[in-house]
């Protein structure tokens, strides 16, 4: 008996799951023990702690950090990309419906409308990225081969999930290639800049407390 593709998709999802969340606890391991044993951090008191959470916040606001201030459109274009990046998939109905068939837990899902609109603007969101690596020489100076394949896969997850979805197209091929490119996505994160949404909030809280002390948290 032929393995259905939704069962195909379930159990990679396990596979890629497992292997992400080992290598992020490698990542977190090292950089939680590095930052404990950097004899730059001042005594952990109420106020290098204050400071940390207050970084953490500030820089989940919309023009909450003062680059993104300097730099509205990018700002902007940084904060609607990533809500919709990590929003869109979380609350898509045909995720959830995996996440239950897998370990029975289930939330509500965005309607359709909104779901596309927030796929779109990840897509523009990559193209926008793209165009600033290329255009910008300072920017185009730091970039590498990881930062491009990045934009490439993540635009290639969004599209095609929303081609397969409305059947705009030949259905097997955009799905299986929806799956293929979420897991390739999913293997990238411990080793691209997209293991920033986990270190984020240590980083942010490090700085942050280091700023606490020495500028009382602004600037950040």
């Amino acid at each position: 008996m032929t393995p259905s593709p939704m069962r195909f998709k379930v159990v990679n999802s396990h596979l890629s799951l497992s292997y992400v969340f080992t290598t992020i606890f490698y990542h977190l391991f090292y950089a939680t023990t590095g930052l404990i044993w950097l004899p730059s951090i001042p005594s952990f008191d109420t106020q290098f702690i204050n400071g940390g959470f207050k970084s953490i916040f500030r820089g989940l606001l919309p023009f909450g950090l003062s680059a993104m201030r300097q730099q509205p459109l990018l700002g902007g274009v940084t904060f609607i990309f990533h809500l919709c990046v990590v929003m869109t998939p979380l609350f898509l109905l045909a995720h959830i419906v995996l996440f239950y068939e897998s370990w029975q837990l289930q939330w509500p899902s965005l309607p359709d409308l909104p779901a596309d609109i927030m796929t779109m603007m990840v897509i523009a969101g990559t193209l926008f990225f793209a165009f600033r690596r290329w255009i910008r020489k300072e920017v185009r100076a730091v970039s590498n081969f990881a930062d491009w394949a990045l934009l490439i896969v993540v635009n290639g997850v969004f599209l095609t999930g929303l081609l397969a979805y409305h059947h705009w197209g030949p259905y097997r091929p955009l799905l299986i290639t929806h799956v293929l490119l979420g897991e390739i996505l999913l293997l990238m994160v411990p080793f691209t800049k997209l293991v920033h949404m986990v270190l984020f909030f240590f980083t942010r809280g490090y700085l942050g407390a280091e700023y606490e002390i020495v500028l009382d948290g602004e600037g950040l």
